[in-house]
């Protein structure tokens, strides 16, 4: 039997054994507010990733360092004093949305059981026709988009590249700096998205003026209707 997400679009039976390459939090997909992709390297998982969108839960994986820096920083600019992590974290569950949608580099998982020695040959090991239509399915230029995918990248104001300067992104990176110049994307480049690289993240935000943009789209999620 197939389900059905929040937007009552059908799933598949037995597609919770893949991992969405697109990914948004609960009734995101049917809210008007604008959006901030994060692209990190890959998911740590073991299952295959699939072309598509899917929902996260920041319940699933509590301890989800990049998820819960990436909420930091919704945090940090949400125009409330003293707003923590878990508090954002509370206020997306109760308003069953967040600006924040995530992606990948890479068309794989790597879960944590690897070795951190193999990774990075593990991620040079990714064909680059196959880097290429994982890319492009995520950007949405391909001839026929995912429509759900469209309908979330539209919304999307800026893109953070986090993380891509470990080894094994050399192609994978250039190729997302050079879609995204072509697309006219904004885009900010960060070390990835990790509590001890916060303060050099926070840093080039505020040097670039991102953290005015991120600001921005705070505001328009906090205010308009959850």
């Amino acid at each position: 039997m197939n389900k059905r997400d929040a937007a009552g679009v059908e799933t598949p039976a037995g597609a919770d054994l893949l991992h969405p390459s697109f990914l948004y939090y609960g009734e995101t997909i049917a809210r008007p507010f604008p959006l901030i992709l994060v692209i990190g390297r890959e998911p740590q998982v073991d299952k295959p990733v699939s072309p598509g969108a899917g929902t996260y839960d920041f319940r699933g994986s509590p301890r989800c360092a990049f998820w819960n820096s990436a909420a930091g920083l919704a945090a940090r600019y949400s125009g409330v004093p003293g707003m923590t992590t878990a508090a954002i974290k509370r206020e997306f569950h109760a308003a069953r949305a967040a600006p924040l949608v995530f992606a990948d580099a890479l068309p794989i998982g790597l879960s944590d059981k690897v070795p951190p020695r193999d990774k990075a040959r593990l991620r040079r090991a990714v064909p680059k026709a196959a880097i290429d239509r994982h890319l492009a399915h995520v950007l949405c230029i391909e001839d026929r988009p995912d429509v759900q995918v469209r309908s979330l990248m539209d919304r999307v104001e800026f893109v953070i590249l986090s993380g891509h300067a470990a080894p094994g992104f050399e192609y994978a990176s250039d190729m997302l700096i050079r879609h995204l110049e072509g697309l006219g994307v904004p885009f900010v480049r960060t070390a990835f998205l990790f509590g001890s690289n916060m303060p050099g993240i926070l840093s080039v935000l505020a040097a670039s003026g991102w953290d005015t943009r991120f600001r921005s789209v705070m505001r328009r999620f906090r205010g308009g209707e959850l």
